[in-house]
């Protein structure tokens, strides 16, 4: 495989690393020098894929780990981080968790990831960068936790199947074009809040948009 990017020695995490496009980032990043941690569910998986990527020289730590279950998941950071020290880099199958260290989501941070559908937000973060979440086609529903702040240039935009999102009162600041091309969203909200306010300026746009109002197609 050609070389784009260098990895060599370096360390990372990869989640659903079981199957499908996990288990293919774990692989690429195992082929290209990376020594790799693989969490899933599916431990018997897991060891499957880990012979996979040795087989390229690396080292390759498999973990159980169900990332619906927080406990769980703290319990897996601490194993890989026992082993790999501080995690810098993932990636992520279907679902992210952002630790409530993580005090920045830096622009373009998981554009164009199709295959998340969940994210949870730690509570270190003070707001949502410009394009941070855009073209998350598979995203369906957020929940914005009580710590943010603002939204920023087209955050969400182009997410198609988001259909939901709850905004708190804390969010002060939403940039016009956050949630362009959103035109399914329903956004929950403390009325009389600067969200409240945003959703019926967003609503009175978006009426006039192609796809408006019509129903997802799988």
């Amino acid at each position: 495989m050609k070389n784009y990017f260098d990895v060599s020695g370096k360390y990372a995490v990869v989640t659903g690393a079981s199957s499908g496009l996990g288990r293919q980032f774990a692989l690429c990043l195992a082929e290209q020098g990376c020594n790799v941690a693989i969490l899933a569910r599916r431990l018997e998986k897991l060891e499957e894929v880990k012979k996979e990527a040795e087989a390229f020289g690396v080292k390759c730590l498999a973990v159980r780990c169900d990332v619906t279950d927080t406990k769980n998941i703290s319990e897996a950071v601490a194993q890989v981080e026992k082993e790999f020290g501080r995690i810098k880099k993932m990636l992520y199958g279907e679902y992210v968790y952002l630790f409530n260290d993580v005090t920045k989501i830096g622009p373009y941070a998981f554009w164009g990831c199709d295959n998340l559908e969940r994210v949870t937000l730690g509570k270190g973060l003070a707001g949502i960068d410009d394009y941070a979440f855009a073209n998350c086609k598979g995203l369906a529903s957020m929940t914005i936790p009580s710590n943010i702040q603002y939204i920023g240039i087209s955050a969400f935009q182009d997410c198609v199947n988001l259909t939901e999102i709850t905004i708190p009162s804390s969010v002060t600041n939403i940039h016009q074009s956050a949630f362009d091309g959103c035109s399914h969203l329903i956004i929950h909200c403390v009325a009389g809040s600067y969200a409240d306010r945003y959703a019926k300026d967003f609503y009175e746009t978006q009426k006039d948009m192609p796809g408006y109002g019509e129903e997802i197609s799988d």
